[in-house]
Parts: structure tokens; C-alpha cells; sequence
């Protein structure tokens, strides 16, 4: 995604990801730009905030969760081979019984 008023800048285009090296967002974003050969600037952040702000509000590019980008996003389609990213739900075994858990699993199983 990016800002849909986004204007183009003279030489390369900003990308801002966060800093884990697990992050399925991260490691799809990094194979696009592999596959793609683009030149871009890359910013890390540590945590997801600042890359949020980031694609919102300046010249960026960044492949954040579907319920991040808003309205004044400008969405481009991944490669089909990319377009689905896995994310794993880890849960402690103490937990597994709770109500609340139970409804957040629930949840996430009607939005796949």
C-alpha cells in the first residue's frame, strides 16, 4: 500500500517494514522486492507504529495486514504466488480452555 495522492519521487521509492525477521509481512515485502528487482530505500522500525505513520503520511510503500489500510490507501495486488500470507496463532497451553481465547479463535476463523 501507499498514500493514493502519492506523488512520485525523483529517484527511488521509500519502503518501511518492521525490524523482526519473522514477521510473515516483512519476509513477503523483502521476496517482492527480490523477485521485482526495485531499487528502493528501506527503513526499519522497531515496532508497527512508525510504519503505519509511515505509509500513511509520507511517500512510502509497505505490505501491512488488510485491517490496516484505509480508505486513503492506494492498494496494489502482490504476484498471485505471494498474495496469501500465513500467520500463526500461538497459544499457552494454560489458556487453551478460556472463553475469551475461545471467541478470538473463533473470530479469526470466519475472517480466513
Amino acid at each position: 500500500v501507499s498514500l493514493k495522492n502519492n506523488k512520485k519521487l525523483s529517484g527511488k521509492q521509500i519502503v518501511v517494514m518492521n525490524k523482526n525477521k519473522n514477521c510473515p509481512y516483512r519476509k513477503v515485502l523483502l521476496r517482492y522486492l527480490e523477485e521485482s528487482d526495485k531499487k528502493m530505500d528501506l527503513i526499519e522500525y522497531d515496532n508497527l507504529e512508525p510504519v503505519i505513520k509511515s505509509f500513511q503520511n509520507i511517500n512510502s510503500i509497505s505490505v501491512p495486514s488488510q485491517t490496516l489500510i484505509s480508505s486513503n490507501m492506494k492498494k496494489v495486488a502482490l504476484p498471485k504466488e505471494m498474495s496469501s500470507i500465513r500467520v500463526n496463532f500461538v497459544v499457552n497451553k494454560s489458556n487453551q480452555q478460556k472463553a475469551s481465547l475461545k471467541r478470538i479463535i473463533r473470530l479469526l476463523k470466519t475472517n480466513n
